[in-house]
């Protein structure tokens, strides 16, 4: 009796180890609830609002905008797919000092370093209003909306909603009904009813009529204009004013603007060249022939010391936003002297810029030092509007136009001029049905 009972309480077993059990247990079923949360539970973004949101009140903070410059404020809980976030749009009064391009390259850094990206500021124009709006984003989500304003704005534009964050409705589910079951009446032999019979109808001779026989004939294939040559036009000395940019945009064609630093449109004409697809170029004043005096702000000249000429050069890049490349304005004297444009192209080669010789000099020592640097290089070949006639100006476009047919390209320089921009709305649809290709500069440096 005694062996049986210490028999049975050994099979009892140990009561810690029955705890740990359960408490292995406990936590594996912690560990899966946690999971299936973040599995199958909507992911909370929110925080990722707070930093857009102090990505642009540091951009604010660097400008002259007071907190009761503020005219609106907007914030909502918005879910896209399986995540959550709050969306916020705010509007401010700005006046008419305000730099909208300096603002967006502060909106581009803050953005940035919070891990967020910013779209290029659309701008919206009314009789009497300017409005320049800001999106942030975290990945594809847009997060936050800063609008800045002057004037009154219409009421159709202050409605916003961001178009790719509305959830789709589920989809109701359709349930089919069963096909009703057809019950054919049978009639007893009582009911039928027998039709009376028709004597046979005689059927007359059909006359066949020969059909007319129509040709087929294959659509004309469409064929491919053929490309017999590369033009790239390039305008200079952009920056003095935006009177041609309306007319440019009409042109509707590659075009390369050449844009002078340190003027008073220069940012305005670059950032609307850059928002209508036009590439740029920073046109660097560089020194000429016939005086020491340098004509433009910032203008290099071949006595002065690397440092001196490199912090020139990176005032004027850092000058005109937008640019994939630089050329030269004047310059014959400087574009003769190959150390200092040794120095230039060095640190273009460095930044990832070509460069266009306006080959100002016969003299021109750019494509010697292009090679020794290893820089993308391309050289003007033909001046259109030396004289400011529509007729010389049609003529040296046509000269283009042989020079691109005979060596497979070429490229002409202009200005910012009424005139030369009439020309080139007039003419280049006409040299594209003859099969040339407009191309921007960038495409033909080597």
């Amino acid at each position: 009796m005694a062996k049986r009972y210490k028999q049975s309480k050994a099979s009892r077993g140990n009561p810690s180890r029955q705890n740990n059990v359960l408490t292995l247990a406990a936590a594996v079923i912690a560990v899966l609830f946690v999971i299936g949360f973040f599995v199958f539970g909507a992911k909370d973004i929110s925080q990722k609002t707070r930093l857009a949101e102090r990505a642009l009140d540091g951009a604010l903070s660097k400008t002259d905008i007071r907190r009761d410059s503020l005219v609106r404020s907007r914030s909502e809980k918005m879910t896209a797919g399986k995540v959550k976030f709050d969306y916020v749009i705010k509007e401010y009064k700005i006046n008419g000092k305000f730099s909208i391009d300096n603002f967006e390259r502060i909106v581009q850094q803050n953005a940035q370093k919070e891990g967020l990206w910013a779209s290029n500021p659309e701008y919206f124009y009314g009789k009497d209003f300017k409005l320049a709006k800001f999106d942030l984003y975290w990945q594809r989500y847009k997060l936050y909306t800063l609008r800045l304003r002057q004037g009154v704005v219409e009421k159709q534009l202050l409605a916003e909603k961001p178009k790719e964050q509305v959830v789709e409705k589920p989809k109701e589910k359709i349930v089919e009904k069963a096909p009703e079951k057809v019950v054919e009446k049978v009639m007893k032999p009582a009911e039928k009813i027998e039709k009376p019979k028709l004597a046979p109808e005689v059927k007359k001779p059909e006359v066949v009529k020969p059909k007319p026989v129509i040709a087929k004939v294959a659509p004309p294939k469409k064929q491919k204009r053929k490309t017999t040559g590369k033009l790239a036009i390039v305008l200079d000395d952009w920056g003095y004013s935006e009177n041609n940019i309306d007319t440019l945009i009409e042109i509707s064609r590659p075009v390369t603007l050449a844009v002078l630093p340190h003027l008073p449109y220069t940012k305005d004409v670059a950032i609307e060249a850059h928002r209508k697809g036009f590439e740029l170029m920073l046109h660097l004043p560089l020194q000429a022939y016939g005086g020491q005096n340098a004509v433009e702000e910032g203008t290099i000249l071949i006595d002065m010391d690397e440092k001196k000429i490199l912090e020139l050069l990176n005032s004027a890049i850092d000058d005109v936003p937008y640019i994939k490349g630089v050329s030269n304005h004047q310059g014959s004297k400087a574009t003769a002297d190959e150390a200092t444009m040794t120095v230039i192209l060095k640190q273009l080669r460095r930044k990832g810029f070509f460069f266009l010789d306006s080959y100002s000099s016969n003299k021109s020592a750019c494509k010697d030092a292009a090679k020794k640097t290893r820089v993308k290089f391309a050289q003007r070949n033909i001046f259109l509007d030396n004289e400011e006639n529509y007729e010389l100006i049609k003529e040296n476009l046509y000269k283009a136009y042989g020079q691109a047919v005979e060596k497979g390209s070429c490229i002409a320089i202009g200005h910012d001029r009424p005139v030369t921009l009439k020309v080139l709305k007039d003419v280049m649809p006409e040299l594209e049905q003859k099969g040339i290709k407009f191309v921007s500069v960038s495409e033909l440096a080597r």
